[in-house]
Parts: C-alpha cells; sequence; structure tokens
C-alpha cells in the first residue's frame, strides 16, 4: 500500500488494486503516518521506499 500511494495512486485506486475497501485504506493510510511521523502517506512512502514507486506502478498494471 506504502508503494501505491507513493506512486501517486489515489485511495480508491489503491483499494481497487489490493481488494479491499477504500475505508480500510484510509484506516491503514493513518496508521502507517502516525507510525512514521509524516502528515501523508505519500511522505511516508518517500522516506521508507525511495525506489518502490515505479515497481509497484508495475504490478498494478499487470493486474488490470
Amino acid at each position: 500500500m506504502l508503494a501505491l500511494a507513493g506512486a501517486g495512486l489515489s485511495t480508491e485506486d489503491i483499494a481497487a488494486a489490493l481488494w479491499i475497501s477504500r475505508g480500510t485504506v484510509r484506516k491503514h493510510a493513518e496508521h502507517i503516518r502516525e507510525r512514521c511521523g509524516t502528515h501523508t502517506l505519500a511522505e511516508a512512502a518517500a522516506r521508507a521506499l525511495p525506489q518502490a514507486p515505479a515497481a509497484a506502478l508495475g504490478a498494478v498494471r499487470a493486474r488490470r
């Protein structure tokens, strides 16, 4: 989820890619932001996964 957010996907797109609800994405995002001490999920992704966004997009495109 973190890599998908870092790649710029919306909450709805992340939910669809992971087959979970938008509410679940929002709750996970809240927990991730709290643990990473960031204000946005994209900021947490940039800190944790500096090279992952491109790989995440490839995985999402392959599933569609």
